[in-house]
C-alpha cells in the first residue's frame, strides 16, 4: 500500500549520513565524501521554484521483509515537485551491520545533462506499537547526475530492527516513511558567505557541526576572541600541538579569511584522530571542556581569569529547618545551567523549577545537628550570575521504560529579553548584590536537528546585538530574520493547512525536530565590555626564522620535497610595531650571530606550488616594522612571517658578514642523494654565478659530499612537466649514480645462484618469524574490527591498594593502569560479568559495578551502582549511557565483599540511605599515604560512630583519637577540609564515592619534628612538588646534583636549599640561571636577585616547563653584584708575546677611563707614563675604540672581545699627512669555485706617512710583528674596501689607497696580510669515499 500525505520539512543533515559506496557502476551510488563541481552555465534546472515549496509523505509497506534475499529494495515511485522519486534500502545493510536507506532519484539516468534538485527530506520505520519510538532521520542533499541518491548507511541497528518485541517489524511487514520537500535550488557551490553576510563559516571534517557551531558562538564573544589573542603562543608551538595557537589561528582566520576556514589543526591540538572527527560529541561536554582547558593554559598569563570572569556564577544550595533555627549552605560555583525542558512550558518555568523547595518531611525528615530529625525545606538559590549566561538546555534524557536514551522535542519558549531580578529577585539568595540588574539580551541559539542517534548542529548567532540574525551552518552563513532564530526554534508540533488537497484532506501535524538545544544570553550592563572591538593590534605577529640547521635537521627525515616545514622551525612572537633591526638583537640572543652577521631572505611561494627563499631583503625594508614586512611578504592574510636566515661560517665555524650578492649570483641550495643508503640529505647551499656552468661546480659539490676531487657525477636536464609555468627548462645535477658494483663469476653463477627454501632456516627462527607475522595480523583485525568492540576498564580495590600512595596520591585511580577487557558492544552484561569472574575468580553473582562520573570540580569517583535493567543491556548500549561524550571505553568498579574467610560473598543491599565512602590514612612520620578500604555509612550516621572501625582499618588501638578531612579536589588547588565529627554525613554534603582521609591526631606534648603535621598540608605538597636538577653553570651538560622542592618555594627558599645541599654559609653568594628548553642550554641572563616570586618561575620557559636550573658559586653576594659590571678584559703587553685576561668589576655608573684605571693597578707596564686604550675586537677585527667618558653599563662582551693595549707613541702625535690604518691577517679560500676571506689572528694599527711605499711598510710590519724572513718572503699584502681585495705592489704608495681619517668606523677598510693556508682540507684521509663528518661505521656486538 502506497499514501502520500503533504509534509513540509526542515530539518538539517544527519551526520552519520552515508550514501551507498558499493556496485558504483551499476547504480551510480556515491560517497558522501565526493565534491560536486561548480556548475557551469550551461546546467539546466528542471522546474522553477514557488512560493510554497512542494512537499508529500510516502508510506511503503513492505511484506514477508526477514525473509527477503536481495541484497536491495526498491519503492515503486512516487512525484513531489514534479519530480520522479522513490526509496532504496538494504534489508541486510549496505556491508555494515545496520539497515541503510536512501532517496533516489528514480529516472536519473534519463535527464538531460547538467540536471539538478534540492530537496529537504526524513527516512522513517515505523513503529508499529508505539508510534513515538518511530526512528526516523532527516537531511538535505542537492541530487544531480553524480550523487543520484543520498541517505544513511547506518540508519538503524539490525539487531533491533528484526526484534519482533521491539515493534518495527510486526507480522513480518516493515512499515518506512519518506517525507520530501522540493526547495528552491540554492547552488552552494559559489554562495558567497562573506560576500553576502560579511562572515564566514567551518568546514565540516565529517560530524564536527557539533564544534562549528559551538566555536562560532565563542568567536563572537568578542572579549573571550580578545582573551585568546593575548594569550602567549611562543618559540616552537605548532597549531597542530598547542591548543591556544591553534585557537588563535582559527579565530584570526574567521576575522580575515573570505572562505570557510578548516578545524583540523584545532582538533589535532585537542588530541583527536580521524576517527573523533568522524563521531559527533555532546556540545556541553565539549564546552566545558574546552574552557577548563583554556582556563588552565591561561594561567600565569596577562588573561587568567578571563573564562571565570565571563562565565562564572554562584548559587547556594541550603537546607533550612522550618521549626527550629537552623540552616545548612553550601556555595558553588557554575559555568552554564541546564534547564529543564520536559513539563516546562519557557525559560522562565525552569528557572522557577530551579529553585522550587523541596520540603523534607515525614520519612524524608533532615537529621539537623543538635535538633534530631526534623522538617526541613531544600532548594537552591543564586548568588551571582555570570555576564555571559550559558544555558543549556535539556533536550536529552534517559527512558526507564524504554530503556533507552530519547530526544524531548517538546515547545520550549525563550525570550529576547531575559529578567532574572524578576518578581522582586525571587531567584536570588539574600547574599546576593542587588545593584547588579540581571536583564539579559539573548546573543545566540545553538539548535539541534534530528534524534538522539544522531543529527546536525548548527547556530543562530546576533554578532552585534543588532537586529539582524545569521545563520552559521557549517561553510554556509546566512542571513536569518527573528522568526526564524527564536520562534522556529522552540520545537514542538505544526499543524499545516492542506497544500494538496488531492492526497488527503485532513491537515497533518509533524514533529519539529530542529530545536533549540543551547542558549547564550549577555548582560545589559555588561554587553558593552563584552561586544567589544577586536583588531589587528590585539593579534601578536609570529615570525618564523629557517636556519640552515633546521634543513639538515628535516631533510631526509621529516620532508624529501622543498627545504623545510615552517611549523617546525623556531617561531617568535612578537609586536607588529617592533623594527627588524630590533628583531635582529633577538634572534642574536637566541641563536648567538651577532646583528650584523644576520642576512634575511623572504620566502615566495611558486606558481608550481614549490616554496622557497625568494630574495634578501632590502635596506630600506629592515627599517620597517615586521607588521609592514608581513603585508608586503604575504598580500594574503597570514599570522605569520617567513624568514630564511643566511648565515655565513669563517673557518673558525664562526659568523662572519655575508657576501654581497649582485644581480648575477643565484643561492642554490643542495640535496645529496645516496643510492645505496636510500638516503637523502641536505649538505648545504652555495652562490654561484648565473654566467657560470655546473661543469665548475663538480669539484666544490664532491668536496661537500665529501667524494673525491675529480669524482664523476651527471648533470641532466630536467624537462618541463608542466609548461603553462615556466618556459625554460631547467638543468640539475642527478645524484644518483652507482656507487658500488657486484660481478659473479660465469663458471660459478649456478652455485651462488642456488635454491633457498624453508629447510635452510632454522626451525626456531621460522616459529619466530610466524609468531610475529600472527600478531601483526590479529593487530591489523582487531584495528579493522575496533568498531564493533568496546573497551571496558575494570577497577578493583587490588588497583587501589597498589596505586595510592605510589602511581597517585589524589582521586582513587589510574585507569590507564587497571585490567581492561576488549569485548564485543553487543555482549550483555551478564555474559561480560563470566569474563570477569574467569578472570579474578569473583562468582558472578557477588559482582557489583559502580559507574563512575567525572565532576564538576574535576574529579572522578564512583556515581551509583549499575540498576538491573542496565546489567541486562548490552556493553555497547551501557556505555552510551555512562557517558555522553563518545569515548570507546566504559569505566566501571568493581565491589566485591569479603566474609570472615576472605572468600567473596553477596554485596549488602544499598538504600537511598547508605553512603559508599573510600578511605585513606596518612602517617605524618613516615609521609605516606594509602588505601586501607571502603565503607558504608548511613547518611545520618555521624563521623564519630565509625572511628572505632577506622581504628581497626589502620591497625590502631580502638580509642585512639584520630582527625577526619575530606579530599575534595586538587586541581587547580587542593581543596581538603577537616569532617566535624558532629555532624552527620548528610550535614557534612557526603555522598557517594566522597573519599575520607584520616590520621592520628598529633600528641600536644610531642617533641617530634614532623614537615607535614597533617593531610591538608601533605596533599599541598604533593601537589606542589617537583624535583629539580641543578648543574653548574660551568658544567652545563652534567647533573651535579637533585633537590625535592614545592613550586610554591620563594627565591629564598630555593637559594637556602641549595646552599646547604653545597655547604654554603652565605645564600646570597648563589646565582642561579634557568633553562633554554629548546637550545638545552642555561638561558643568556640569569635570575636576578629575588628577581622571582616562586621557584615555578624559575623552571617556566615560554609555554613549557623545564625541572633543570643551573648554579655559580659567587665571591661577593648577588645584591651586590648586581649593582656592579664585570668586564673580562684581555690585555696585550707592549713588549712580551703574552695575553693576560682580568676580570675587572666596577658600579655600573663607571667610564671607560676608571677600567683603564682599575687595570692599570693590575699589569706591568712598559714604562709608568704609558697610556692605556680599550678595543672591541670581533672575529679577528677591530671595530671600536672606547672614548674613556663612555658608561661601561652599555658595553657588551658576550660575543665582542674587550682588549686592552698601550698606545703606541708614534700613534699619540699624528702629522697631518700621516695615516692611522687597521691591518688584519687573511686567508683565502678557492676551493668553492668563489674567493672567501677569512680573517684570523690579532688585528692591529699602524702609522703610514705620506708617499711611503708598501716596501718601506712592510719593513715596519715584520719588526712589529718578529717575523723570520722565510715566512715573511710568503705573505702578500692587499688593500681591502668593503671586503674586496686588490694586491698591492712593493713600488705602490699606500696612503693613496686609505682616504678617511674616520679611523675608528673605518674597520671596512684596511691592509690585509694573506697567508699561505696549508691545513688539510680533508678530515679522513684513509677513506677517501667516507663523506667530510660521517662518524665511521662500529659494530659492537
Amino acid at each position: 500500500m502506497t499514501i502520500m500525505t503533504p509534509a513540509p520539512i526542515d530539518q538539517q543533515e544527519d551526520e552519520e549520513m552515508l550514501v551507498p559506496h558499493t556496485d558504483l557502476a551499476e547504480n551510480n551510488h556515491q560517497s558522501m565524501e565526493v565534491v560536486a563541481q561548480p556548475e557551469t552555465a550551461n546546467n539546466t534546472v528542471e522546474s522553477q521554484p514557488v512560493e510554497d515549496p512542494p512537499s508529500s509523505r510516502f508510506t511503503w509497506r513492505i511484506d514477508n521483509f526477514s525473509r527477503m534475499n536481495t541484497k536491495k529494495l526498491y519503492s515503486e515511485i512516487f512525484v513531489v515537485g514534479g519530480y520522479k522519486w522513490r526509496v532504496l534500502i538494504f534489508p541486510k545493510g549496505n556491508n555494515v551491520d545496520y539497515l541503510s536507506m536512501y532517496l533516489d532519484v528514480a529516472d536519473s539516468t534519463s535527464l538531460p545533462y547538467g540536471w539538478s534538485r534540492y530537496a529537504q527530506f526524513s527516512l522513517a520505520i515505523v513503529n508499529q506499537i508505539q508510534n513515538k519510538y518511530s526512528v526516523r532521520k532527516d537531511t538535505q542533499h542537492q541530487f544531480n547526475a553524480r550523487e543520484s541518491d543520498w541517505g544513511f548507511t547506518s540508519f538503524m541497528p539490525l539487531g533491533e530492527l528484526y526484534d519482533p518485541s521491539r515493534g518495527y517489524l510486526v507480522n513480518d511487514t516493515l512499515i518506512v516513511e519518506a517525507e520530501v520537500l522540493v526547495r528552491k535550488i540554492v547552488d552552494y557551490w559559489t554562495y558567497d558567505s562573506k560576500k553576502e553576510t560579511g562572515y564566514v563559516g567551518l568546514k565540516n571534517q565529517g560530524a564536527t557541526c557539533y564544534m562549528n557551531s559551538l566555536l562560532q558562538t565563542l568567536y563572537h564573544i568578542p572579549y573571550f576572541r580578545k582573551a585568546v589573542y593575548h594569550m602567549p603562543t611562543t618559540e616552537n608551538d605548532m597549531p597542530s600541538g598547542s591548543i591556544p595557537l591553534a585557537l588563535q589561528s582559527l579565530f584570526y582566520k574567521l576575522q580575515y579569511s573570505d572562505t570557510s576556514v578548516a578545524t583540523k589543526e584545532l582538533t589535532k591540538s585537542f588530541g583527536w584522530d580521524t576517527y573523533d572527527s568522524f563521531m559527533q560529541h555532546d556540545v556541553q561536554e565539549l564546552n566545558r571542556v574546552l574552557c577548563e582547558k583554556l582556563e588552565d593554559k591561561m594561567k600565569g598569563t596577562v588573561v587568567e581569569g578571563t573564562i571565570q570572569k565571563l562565565f562564572e556564577g554562584h548559587h547556594m544550595n541550603y537546607i533550612e529547618c522550618i521549626n527550629v533555627d537552623y540552616k545548612s549552605t553550601r556555595k558553588e560555583s557554575f559555568y552554564d545551567l541546564q534547564l529543564d525542558v520536559k513539563g516546562c512550558r519557557d525559560v522562565y518555568a525552569s528557572f522557577d523549577k530551579y529553585v522550587e523547595v523541596e520540603r523534607l518531611e515525614g520519612d524524608n525528615k533532615y537529621q539537623a545537628e543538635q535538633y534530631g530529625l526534623q522538617d526541613a525545606k531544600k532548594g537552591v538559590l543564586f548568588i551571582d550570575f555570570p555576564p555571559v549566561l550559558q544555558l543549556q538546555l535539556k533536550r536529552f534524557e534517559y527512558d526507564f521504560m524504554r530503556d533507552t536514551m530519547v530526544k524531548i522535542n517538546d515547545r520550549y519558549e525563550f525570550p529576547l529579553q531575559l529578567d532574572l531580578d524578576r518578581e522582586n529577585g525571587k531567584y536570588l539568595s539574600p547574599d546576593a548584590d542587588r545593584t547588579v540588574r540581571n536583564l539579559y539580551t539573548l546573543h545566540s541559539v545553538l539548535v539541534h536537528s534530528g534524534g538522539v542517534h544522531g543529527g546536525h548542529y548548527y547556530a543562530f548567532i546576533r554578532p552585534t546585538l543588532s537586529e539582524q540574525w545569521y545563520k552559521f551552518d557549517d561553510e554556509r552563513v546566512t542571513k536569518e530574520d527573528i522568526k526564524r532564530a527564536l520562534e522556529e526554534q522552540y520545537g514542538g508540533e505544526e499543524e499545516l493547512p492542506q497544500t494538496n488537497p488531492g492526497f488527503n484532506n485532513t491537515p497533518f501535524k509533524f514533529t519539529k525536530y530542529s530545536n533549540a538545544y543551547m542558549l547564550v544570553y549577555i548582560r545589559e550592563t555588561d554587553k558593552d565590555k563584552i561586544i567589544c572591538n577586536v583588531d589587528e593590534k590585539d593579534i601578536a605577529e609570529h615570525l618564523r626564522v629557517a636556519r640552515d640547521e633546521d634543513l639538515v635537521e628535516q631533510i631526509g627525515k621529516d620532508i624529501y620535497f622543498d627545504l623545510v616545514d615552517h611549523d617546525k622551525v623556531r617561531s617568535f612572537r612578537v609586536q607588529k610595531q617592533m623594527s627588524l633591526n630590533l628583531f635582529k638583537e633577538e634572534v642574536a640572543k637566541e641563536f648567538g650571530v651577532p646583528v650584523q652577521f644576520q642576512r634575511y631572505w623572504l620566502w615566495a611561494k611558486r606558481q608550481n606550488h614549490t616554496y622557497r627563499p625568494n630574495r634578501p631583503l632590502m635596506p630600506v625594508e629592515e627599517a620597517q616594522s615586521v607588521g609592514q614586512l608581513r603585508e608586503v611578504s604575504n598580500k594574503v592574510h597570514n599570522a605569520e612571517l617567513k624568514l630564511f636566515l643566511e648565515v655565513e661560517l669563517g673557518l673558525d665555524l664562526r659568523p662572519i658578514a655575508p657576501p654581497e650578492k649582485t644581480k648575477d649570483d643565484i643561492l642554490l641550495f643542495i640535496k645529496l642523494y645516496d643510492p645505496v643508503k636510500e638516503e637523502l640529505r641536505y649538505v648545504g647551499r652555495r652562490f654561484v654565478k648565473s654566467t657560470g656552468k655546473p661543469s665548475e661546480i663538480i669539484k666544490m659539490l664532491n668536496e661537500m659530499a665529501g667524494y673525491d676531487p675529480d669524482e664523476e657525477i651527471g648533470l641532466y636536464e630536467l624537462p618541463q612537466t608542466n609548461p603553462g609555468f615556466n618556459n625554460t627548462p631547467f638543468k640539475f645535477t642527478k645524484y644518483s649514480n652507482a656507487y658500488m658494483l657486484v660481478y659473479i663469476r660465469e663458471t660459478d653463477k649456478d652455485k651462488i645462484i642456488c635454491n633457498v627454501d624453508e629447510k635452510d632456516i632454522a626451525e626456531h627462527l621460522r616459529e619466530r618469524l610466524k609468531k610475529e607475522q600472527e600478531e601483526k595480523e590479529h593487530k591489523k583485525k582487531e584495528k579493522a574490527e575496533a568498531h564493533l568492540y568496546t573497551i571496558i576498564k575494570v577497577a578493583r580495590d587490588e588497583d587501589l591498594v597498589e596505586q595510592i600512595g605510589k602511581d597517585i596520591y589524589f582521586d582513587l585511580v589510574d585507569h590507564d593502569k587497571v585490567r581492561s577487557f576488549r569485548v564485543q558492544k553487543q555482549m550483555s552484561l551478564n555474559l561480560f560479568k563470566e569474563e570477569v569472574a574467569k578472570e579474578f575468580g569473583v562468582p558472578v553473582q557477588f559482582q557489583r559495578y559502580w559507574l563512575w562520573a567525572k565532576r564538576q570540580n574535576h574529579t572522578y569517583r564512583p556515581n551509583r551502582p549499575l540498576m538491573p535493567v542496565e546489567e541486562a543491556q548490552s556493553v555497547g548500549q551501557l556505555r552510551e549511557v555512562s557517558n555522553k561524550v563518545h569515548n570507546a571505553e566504559l569505566k566501571l568498579f568493581l565491589e566485591v565483599e569479603l566474609g570472615l574467610d576472605l572468600r567473596p560473598i553477596a554485596p549488602p543491599e544499598k538504600t537511598k540511605d547508605d553512603i559508599l565512602l573510600f578511605i585513606k590514612l596518612y602517617d605524618p612520620v613516615k609521609e605516606e599515604l594509602r588505601y586501607v578500604g571502603r565503607r558504608f555509612v548511613k547518611s545520618t550516621g555521624k563521623p564519630s560512630e565509625i572511628i572505632k572501625m577506622l581504628n581497626e582499618m589502620a591497625g590502631y588501638d580502638p580509642d585512639e583519637e584520630i582527625g577526619l578531612y575530606e579530599e575534595i579536589k586538587f586541581e587547580p588547588n587542593v581543596m581538603c577540609e577537616p569532617i566535624d565529627k558532629k555532624l552527620t554525613f548528610r550535614a557534612s554534603q557526603l555522598e557517594d564515592g566522597d573519599i575520607i582521609c584520616f590520621q592520628k591526631a598529633p600528641a600536644m606534648d610531642s617533641e617530634e619534628h614532623v614537615r607535614y603535621p597533617d593531610v591538608p598540608s601533605y596533599l599541598e605538597y604533593v601537589h606542589n612538588r617537583q624535583v629539580v636538577h641543578f648543574r653548574s653553570l660551568d658544567k652545563p651538560k652534567e647533573d651535579d646534583f637533585c633537590l625535592e622542592m614545592s613550586r610554591l618555594y620563594t627565591y629564598d627558599d630555593v637559594v637556602e636549599r641549595v646552599a646547604q645541599q653545597l655547604g654554603l654559609d652565605d645564600p646570597s653568594k648563589l646565582r642561579l640561571t634557568p633553562h633554554n628548553c629548546y637550545s638545552q642550554q642555561p638561558k643568556p641572563q640569569p635570575i636576578k636577585y629575588r628577581g622571582v616570586d616562586h621557584l615555578s618561575e624559575m623552571l617556566v620557559h615560554y609555554n613549557q616547563t623545564s625541572d633543570i636550573l643551573y648554579y655559580e658559586v659567587l665571591d661577593i653576594p648577588l645584591p651586590e653584584l648586581q649593582g656592579l659590571k664585570t668586564l673580562k678584559v684581555a690585555f696585550h703587553h707592549a713588549t712580551k708575546d703574552e695575553v693576560v685576561i682580568h676580570t675587572i668589576r666596577l658600579p655600573k655608573q663607571s667610564t671607560v677611563g676608571d677600567v683603564l684605571d682599575d687595570l692599570k693597578t693590575k699589569v706591568e707596564m712598559s714604562h709608568p707614563d704609558a697610556e692605556l686604550r680599550l678595543l672591541e675586537v670581533f672575529y679577528h677585527k677591530i671595530y671600536k675604540v672606547f672614548p674613556p667618558t663612555e658608561k661601561i653599563e652599555s658595553i657588551n662582551d658576550q660575543y665582542w672581545t674587550l682588549r686592552a693595549e698601550e698606545i703606541p707613541d708614534e700613534e699619540k702625535n699624528l702629522g697631518p699627512h700621516n695615516r692611522l690604518i687597521h691591518v688584519y691577517h687573511f686567508t683565502k679560500d678557492t676551493a668553492q669555485n668563489q674567493m672567501q676571506i677569512q680573517n684570523f689572528g690579532e688585528p692591529f694599527f699602524l702609522v703610514i706617512h705620506e708617499g711611503e711605499t708598501l716596501d718601506e711598510i712592510k719593513v715596519r710590519i715584520q719588526k712589529k710583528l718578529q717575523v723570520p724572513d722565510d715566512e715573511f718572503a710568503k705573505w702578500k699584502f692587499a688593500f681591502f674596501s668593503l671586503g674586496r681585495p686588490e694586491y698591492l705592489q712593493d713600488s705602490d704608495i699606500v696612503s693613496s689607497r686609505f682616504q678617511r681619517r674616520d679611523v675608528y668606523g673605518a674597520w671596512e677598510q684596511y691592509l690585509g696580510l694573506e697567508h699561505i693556508d696549508n691545513a688539510p682540507k680533508r678530515s679522513y684521509a684513509a677513506n677517501p669515499n667516507r663523506h667530510t663528518f660521517e662518524k665511521p661505521v662500529k659494530i659492537y656486538n
